[in-house]
């Protein structure tokens, strides 16, 4: 089996069906090679040298190993980047981590800009093609283009009371970095860190963030009726 060395290999996001790198499983897999273990080879595209399928294993032998180190790849070739994309999600979802339901939605909208037909796409994520349009209709926003156009995005779950509707700028923002939880979870959560006395009270950014918070709870709750 060929070997290339890591700095070699190419990430392209853009057929990458996951939502990010996750760091914690990186970790896991740099330990299990510190023990002397080995790990699967990587799934390339021959001609760019781009990742299919292998991306967190890339990241540990580099970590661990150094860029120069090879890694051995089993190299394929593909008749563009809609059937590369493909793979990479039937790769993805099949072994190691489970796509995540908003990692579902991503693909999904990402292959609706890539002109593919999304019950390929379920196909590849092992999921039933009804499934995908409910994942569709329940996840997704849109993008403001301008000229009165718009493009679909992901939403987390935390957001989901804006599916079908166009984000502001703001609630854009927000959606980069929210959980996958319904709200009343990270309500709760704060409810339950001040109720149980684990807040530091001298921590100027928690303090200065609870009175953002508290200012905008007197603005947006409603105002009780008297009986």
């Amino acid at each position: 089996m060929p070997k290339f060395k890591a700095a070699e290999l190419v990430w392209d996001s853009s057929i990458y069906p996951r939502q990010d790198i996750n760091e914690m499983h990186v970790n896991d897999l740099a330990a299990s090679l510190r023990l002397g273990n080995q790990l699967p080879p990587l799934t390339i595209e021959g001609a760019g040298k781009r990742i299919v399928d292998g991306l967190h294993r890339w990241r540990a032998q580099r970590k661990v190993n150094g860029d120069d180190c090879e890694i051995e790849c089993v190299v394929k070739s593909y008749a563009n980047d809609g059937e590369m994309f493909l793979d990479a999600i039937a790769l993805n979802a099949t072994h190691g981590l489970r796509l995540t339901k908003f990692e579902q939605t991503r693909c999904l909208v990402l292959a609706e800009a890539k002109n593919i037909n999304p019950e390929l796409v379920c196909k590849a994520m092992r999921i039933e093609f009804d499934k995908g349009e409910r994942v569709m209709r329940s996840s997704t926003g849109f993008r403001r283009l301008g000229d009165g156009n718009r493009e679909r995005i992901p939403l987390k779950g935390s957001l989901s009371a804006l599916r079908g509707k166009t984000l502001s700028r703001e609630q854009e923002a927000t959606n980069e970095y929210a959980g996958g939880m319904k709200p009343l979870y990270y309500i709760n959560h704060v409810i339950g860190l001040v109720r149980s006395r684990v807040i530091d009270w001298g921590g100027e950014n928690v303090v200065a963030g609870l009175r953002e918070l508290h200012g905008l709870l007197a603005e947006g709750l409603p105002k009780r009726t008297k009986a």
